[in-house]
């Protein structure tokens, strides 16, 4: 029984990997790129919506004081956009498909 319990939550992480993509650039709605590198200002005003919700965190390197990251969400026609920002530049971008989630 054990062991099916794990390979039923190995499979199920698996899942979560596969739904979840790191991308180098997305379109907007309206058409409009952004890509790793972007200052943090080009980025909100390309999204031209509010994030559904933003997490801060540090990132600790070792003998540097701690930098500060912070993921931008968005959820835009079934897509869910997580944005991570570091030192006022767009770091990562990772993209979710909704669809298959919500069934």
């Amino acid at each position: 029984m054990k062991k099916l319990g794990m390979l039923l939550l190995m499979l199920s992480s698996a899942t979560v990997i596969q739904a979840e993509i790191t991308t180098e650039s997305i379109q907007t709605a309206d058409r409009q790129t952004v890509a790793i590198g972007d200052r943090l200002e080009d980025m909100q005003n390309r999204m031209q919506a509010s994030p559904i919700k933003m997490t801060s965190y540090s990132i600790p390197e070792k003998g540097l004081p701690a930098t500060l990251a912070v993921d931008y969400t968005y959820e835009i026609a079934n897509m869910q956009y997580v944005i991570t920002v570091v030192d006022d530049h767009v770091s990562k971008i990772k993209t979710e498909n909704l669809d298959g989630l919500r069934k």
